[in-house]
């Protein structure tokens, strides 16, 4: 008898101990103690719903939106829910857009894990559509007289797989990369340049790749640097050899983490390193004449359509990369090695881009683009094509 009502006591001062949690959130609506978390986005308030005894259908998901847009505490919520997730059961609790690594690294799902584990291989078509564009785009070069370069950089599952979790392992058969660079093996117009292993050679205790965001590092993009210099070397001399990694000055800080623990709400817990080379030489590559060409549709990195560098000297050849952001880090190291290279960022189309060619008259015509967006090659491109046509 003693024994049950010890039990009942227990059991009450547990229920006792968990009201004070489960009421707080609506004492803090009247009484705040703890406040929302301000951020930099523009907001608009949902407004305390009307009571309508004729439409009561409405009102409780009215009431609920205005609850969850105005909870004081809800970002606190979330952030203990995250911690609980991820440090105890190592799952992520706010996007299931994050993958969550080994030794605090982050890795996108989506797109770039399909890519990395083959799900999606290329079919016969899509390899076809692909090769018919990159040759046709390689002849226009060549008819102007002008040599096209295609540059693959991979993303870091590839560089960093020993830190994704064992459930995230690479389905059977060959890699879409491996398998489109095959396909165009006879196509020696199309010069396709595969980072991959240069990255795999030199990974060192020094990561290549942000732990929490999807990009390489500076040190990461100096190799892919590397890689793409020798191989231009082999048809332009005069772009010189790759500067050496000693004529830098490799600066390593702690900083706020990236775009992935933004993903999962946990960009306060986890830091990143953040990786620079400084040039110990005289720099020739300057900012250069800016030719205002005009991007049609909408970018949310406007200054970073058109990027011009130029060093002035005539005995090197002059380039126009279409790219995408990986490139953010080469572009400081490749403006060395010609007279004038001009970088477009438009919006992950890889677009063809004739009348921004056609004007600078450029000895080469280089695309740079991440392994898994190489599909928006194709997408982007029909209605392009019939442009042209």
């Amino acid at each position: 008898m003693k024994e049950k009502h010890a039990h009942r006591i227990r059991y009450i001062m547990l229920l006792l101990s968990f009201l004070p949690l489960l009421y707080f959130p609506l004492y803090n609506e009247l009484f705040p103690l703890i406040h929302k978390r301000c951020t930099d986005q523009a907001h608009v308030n949902v407004p305390f719903p009307k009571f309508d005894l004729k439409h009561l259908d409405k009102f409780p998901k009215q009431f609920s939106d205005y609850f969850d847009d105005t909870l004081k505490i809800k970002d606190k919520l979330i952030l203990l829910n995250s911690l609980f997730k991820i440090q105890v059961l190592n799952l992520s609790s706010i996007n299931s857009k994050v993958i969550i690594g080994s030794n605090g690294w982050l890795f996108l799902k989506n797109d770039p894990l399909n890519y990395y584990q083959n799900k999606n291989p290329y079919t016969l078509d899509e390899l076809d559509s692909l090769r018919t564009i990159l040759k046709r785009r390689a002849k226009w070069a060549n008819d102007q007289g002008l040599k096209f370069y295609m540059v693959i950089a991979p993303n870091k599952h590839f560089i960093y797989t020993e830190h994704l979790p064992s459930e995230f392992h690479k389905s059977p058969g060959t890699d879409r990369t491996d398998r489109l660079i095959d396909f165009m093996k006879y196509d020696s117009e199309v010069n396709i340049i595969d980072l991959r292993d240069v990255l795999l050679q030199h990974k060192s205790p020094i990561p290549l790749y942000y732990k929490t965001d999807n990009h390489w590092n500076f040190l990461g993009a100096y190799y892919g640097y590397t890689e793409i210099i020798n191989r231009v070397k082999k048809d332009f001399p005069t772009v010189g050899s790759p500067i050496k990694l000693d004529s830098f000055k490799i600066d390593s800080s702690e900083v706020r983490a990236g775009m992935e623990s933004m993903m999962i709400d946990m960009e306060e817990w986890y830091t990143d390193n953040r990786i620079k080379l400084i040039p110990k030489f005289k720099e020739k590559g300057m900012d250069g004449k800016k030719m205002n060409y005009k991007f049609d549709g909408w970018f949310p990195y406007p200054d970073d359509y058109e990027i011009d560098k130029e060093t002035g000297d005539s005995t090197k050849p002059s380039i126009v990369v279409i790219r995408d952001s990986y490139t953010d880090f080469l572009i400081p190291l490749m403006k060395e090695h010609f007279k004038r290279s001009v970088y477009i960022f438009d919006a992950w189309r890889y677009k063809e881009n004739r009348n921004i060619i056609s004007k600078e008259k450029p000895n080469i015509v280089m695309l740079i683009v991440l392994d898994n967006a190489i599909g928006g090659i194709t997408l982007n491109d029909f209605l392009e094509d019939q442009k042209i046509d």
